[in-house]
């Protein structure tokens, strides 16, 4: 949840990548289900507004969204 939000240019989505999976690697390592939706909802929030908006129109808006 401390994760800096990024803006939209590559660089910053790239490092904020990097920072999501190195956590929810850390998770997996301890057992942890990170198949949740708290996890989802928690990235997501965290992605700007144009980002998420791509994601919608290539992901569609019917199909639940997972950590994968």
């Amino acid at each position: 949840m401390n994760i800096v939000t990024p803006s939209a240019q590559v660089e910053l989505l790239r490092i904020f990548l990097n920072t999501v999976e190195k956590h929810l690697r850390s998770l997996e390592v301890l057992d942890a289900n990170i198949n949740q939706h708290v996890f989802v909802s928690i990235i997501r929030a965290k992605l700007p507004k144009e980002v998420l908006r791509q994601l919608g129109f290539s992901h569609g808006s019917k199909d639940q969204w997972t950590i994968d």
